[in-house]
């Protein structure tokens, strides 16, 4: 028998919010246990509440008052519940005939209900659905707390953080709250001493135990003396917590990585909205799979199945190059470790051949790694070199190496700016010591000058007349006259952050352009007059 008259229904779990009265009850639930708690383990508990609130709701209900019924006689002054308004109760105030001439003779009741509303409702009257009333079942699923979180763990747990969020009251970090005001007070002086103990620890993150070890800030309740540290030192800027999911780990925004606080621009894709969208991802997803190789790009947006994934190899691009950086694409994302609110997280990188360790850096808010720009330098990559990730046998160890070759002189495009500040290219013999991509290597003449020319504002014009500049010049490389899509990802980046489907997007698209087939593109007007392309 379905019970309407439960209030948790399949809508409420699915809406779920925490009303004044649960509030109320979780600030006193954590009072008692006077440490913070998981967000699990809240929801377990609010679900109880609810369910045994909810329960008791309505046995009181059955119990204090009679079931109306239509068929039944009733007199004034009696108290009734009524099972089609969610059991709601009131007094007969006043009786009198009903008056109907297609129903046999009547009686009509009048209900004041508790809160002052006043209604008609049928008495004395045998034919009504109502006569088999819908009651409480306490065998109802939704009075079974693993049936609940079997069915609404997801919904009711962001209601319920949101709802505490909201509230003011609460403070969290790492997945764990408790009220504010239940802290323990972290004053100035403990801050000052955390600091000076991440300034002693240099390059290694800190935990917070070990903080409140060296700095005194005892007591006979640990985890609620480390968590109120945790809550001070979250809202003080002079610390960043960098631990990965379910660990919290300090250190000093001071000594930080500038890229960790501040997106490089050369990393931030300006490429106008019109060729993003998803369905330009969409109609351009088949051809970015017959790009050589693995294509590494945040900004790229594509299905891929990134299960059991261990390894990876894939193809430097300029700007992450220059910057010593790696995309969090799709592929990258899996082999570096996340969390929950933290925007940074620090990890160790591991060299695959001299087995050296160095600092990286997740920054997730703008989904990409860095602390690589010494090891970059060092094995002397290009943009285009190859590079290999790998899981380490620890959590937050990375493996990462480079295809170490006996220095060889090859043939490679090479980036230069001219004397009238043009971007432009030529075919020379360069010494390359790695692994690399042949669609994509680039050997760049002068860094410095080719940032001078980088785009940071760039109009759905530009941005074409950008992409028909560098083809053209790309094209004076071939023979054949044309230019494959990934040689002009590649170069595009060497001015203007975009991702591949941006450029497949105009390629596809413009009139200046024809495809000759897989990834090759043809300049249709070689003839027209060249497009300035500094920024």
């Amino acid at each position: 028998m379905k019970d309407l008259n439960n209030a948790l229904t399949e809508e409420f779990w699915h809406s779920f919010s925490l009303e004044e009265e649960d509030i109320e009850f979780l600030f006193n639930f954590f009072l008692e246990n006077e440490k913070p708690a998981k967000k699990e383990l809240l929801v377990a508990e609010i679900i109880q509440y609810k369910i045994a609130s909810e329960r008791k709701r309505l046995e009181t209900l059955q119990s204090k008052s009679a079931l109306y019924m239509p068929k039944d006689t009733f007199d004034i002054g009696t108290t009734l519940s009524f099972s089609a308004l969610k059991m709601k109760t009131g007094n007969i105030t006043a009786i009198r005939e009903g008056r109907n001439p297609d129903t046999p003779s009547f009686k009509v009741i009048q209900v004041e209900f508790d809160d002052g509303d006043i209604r008609e409702f049928a008495s004395n009257l045998e034919n009504h659905i109502l006569n088999e009333p819908i009651l409480f079942d306490p065998n109802d699923p939704n009075f079974d707390i693993d049936f609940v979180l079997d069915n609404y763990r997801t919904t009711i747990t962001s209601g319920l953080e949101k709802s505490l969020a909201d509230n003011g009251g609460f403070s969290s970090i790492a997945e764990e709250w408790f009220p504010e005001s239940l802290l323990i007070e972290v004053n100035e002086g403990h801050l000052n001493l955390a600091e000076a103990v991440l300034d002693f620890s240099g390059e290694e993150p800190v935990s917070t135990s070990f903080i409140c070890e060296q700095t005194g800030l005892t007591d006979d309740n640990p985890a609620l003396v480390e968590f109120s540290l945790n809550i001070a030192m979250q809202t003080d800027p002079r610390f960043d917590e960098v631990g990965p999911a379910g660990e919290v780990l300090w250190f000093l925004t001071a000594l930080e990585p500038a890229e960790v606080n501040e997106q490089p621009k050369i990393l931030l894709s300006v490429t106008p909205e019109e060729f993003l969208g998803s369905a330009v991802a969409l109609e351009n997803s088949v051809q970015i799979n017959l790009f050589e190789g693995v294509i590494a790009d945040e900004y790229e947006v594509r299905e891929v199945e990134t299960n059991d994934i261990d390894k990876l190899t894939f193809s430097l691009i300029y700007p992450h190059w220059r910057e010593g950086t790696l995309p969090l694409s799709d592929e990258l994302r899996t082999f570096f470790p996340t969390a929950i609110n933290s925007p940074h997280i620090r990890f160790t990188f591991i060299d695959g051949h001299s087995k050296n360790t160095f600092p990286g850096w997740v920054v997730r808010q703008h989904n990409y790694v860095c602390g690589l720009k010494e090891w970059y330098q060092k094995l002397e990559l290009l943009p285009g070199s190859l590079v290999h990730i790998s899981k380490g046998k620890k959590p937050g160890e990375v493996i990462i190496r480079a295809d170490k070759k006996r220095p060889s002189r090859q043939w490679i495009r090479v980036a230069k700016v001219n004397s009238n500040d043009k971007l432009v290219f030529s075919m020379d013999m360069a010494v390359v010591k790695t692994g690399y991509n042949d669609r994509m290597i680039l050997m760049i003449d002068d860094p410095d000058k080719l940032d001078n020319l980088w785009l940071s504002t760039v109009t759905a014009y530009k941005f074409e007349e950008t992409l028909k500049y560098i083809m053209r010049e790309l094209v004076k490389l071939n023979p054949q006259g044309h230019v494959h899509a990934q040689e002009l990802y590649a170069a595009t980046n060497l001015i203007l952050r975009t991702p591949p489907r941006a450029i497949l997007s105009v390629l596809n698209n413009a009139d200046w352009v024809s495809h000759e087939g897989d990834l090759y593109y043809r300049l249709v007007d070689s003839n027209q007059e060249e497009v300035n392309n500094d920024g």
